[in-house]
């Protein structure tokens, strides 16, 4: 029985500490404060920690709009550097020539030997839409100031009679075609060079060109 009671003082101990609940309680608010705010600080410490990091790399990407326009600059001057750049030459007119007169001489040359016409024995016998392509041509080599294109088209027309009167007259007196030629176009020249009207107008031409001190001379055109 000593052991029952024993048991029951036990039990009953248990039972008086289990039955207050308050002081229990207490007992256990005292003993698991720290923890439990120490947790609660981690806790908090823990949440807040996350929060600074991202702030960081916000820096050196708010510095990457800066290269942005950095890189658009040479894309706005590149205008103006094709625009200082035309490979055209710059032409005048010199008391109504066009100058310089050597560099289109030459072009023009160029020019006509890409399309020589059967019916262009001479100048005046080259068909308008021949001398349209030859004009359009010579635009994409040169350029000059507006204001000035109807004079120094007159001026080219010119240059152009003049070029093509020597270009004729060169295989006329030798009789030999250039390589620029087709056969068909040299028959069909030659043929129309023995008219006599065509024959007297190219004598007068010879004898202004073996007259002349320099120069290609104006020609038969």
């Amino acid at each position: 029985m000593a052991r029952g009671k024993a048991f029951d003082s036990d039990a009953s101990g248990s039972g008086s500490r289990g039955g207050r609940g308050p002081g229990c309680s207490a007992c256990g608010r005292g003993g698991t404060i720290p923890p439990s705010s120490s947790g609660t600080s981690r806790a908090s410490s823990s949440a807040q920690r996350p929060i600074l990091p991202p702030s960081l790399p916000s820096a050196p990407f708010s510095s990457t709009p800066v290269s942005g326009p950095v890189q658009s600059l040479p894309a706005a001057q590149s205008p103006t550097v094709q625009a200082s750049s035309d490979p055209r030459t710059n032409l005048s007119l010199v008391a109504g020539h066009i100058y310089p007169s050597s560099r289109a001489s030459r072009q023009i040359m160029r020019i006509i030997k890409l399309q020589l016409h059967k019916e262009g024995y001479s100048w005046d016998a080259v068909p308008q839409e021949a001398r349209d392509f030859y004009w359009e041509e010579f635009q994409k080599h040169f350029i000059w100031d507006e204001a000035i294109t109807a004079m120094l088209k007159v001026a080219w027309e010119k240059l152009c009679a003049d070029r093509y009167a020597d270009f004729t007259y060169r295989m006329r007196r030798s009789g030999k075609k250039q390589q620029c030629v087709s056969q068909e176009i040299w028959k069909s020249w030659q043929k129309a060079w023995e008219d006599p009207a065509f024959k007297r107008k190219w004598e007068i031409f010879a004898q202004n060109r073996r007259s002349e001190t320099g120069g290609d001379g104006a020609g038969p055109s």
